[in-house]
């Protein structure tokens, strides 16, 4: 009888460690996908960024070059637009779509 209990009381401790593991092991996952989803966000935020800025360079570069035959370029796959207003004092605002 005694040798019965022993071996329950085994059998219990290796179900409790291997429920403890497992939830390590889900908490660990989870942060690494955390970590993966952040970086991957900043990585797309900063090349929409470089793609706008790039554009923008390319375009103030050549602003007296003659009359820009559209506002707007394809880099990369991803589209860049640029939307001009006002008279003498010119405002550009240049959006570029981020990947999802």
């Amino acid at each position: 009888m005694r040798l019965r209990r022993k071996k329950g009381m085994v059998l219990l401790q290796t179900l409790v460690m291997s429920v403890i593991l497992s939830m390590v092991s889900v908490m660990m996952m989870k942060w690494v996908l955390a970590r993966y989803t952040m970086a991957a966000r900043n990585y797309r935020a900063n090349a929409t960024l470089s793609r706008a800025g790039g554009y923008s360079q390319a375009y103030f570069s050549t602003w007296n070059a003659g009359g820009q035959p559209g506002c707007g370029a394809t880099i990369n796959g991803q589209t860049v637009s640029c939307n001009i207003s006002g008279g003498a004092m010119r405002t550009v605002v240049i959006t570029a779509n981020q990947d999802q």
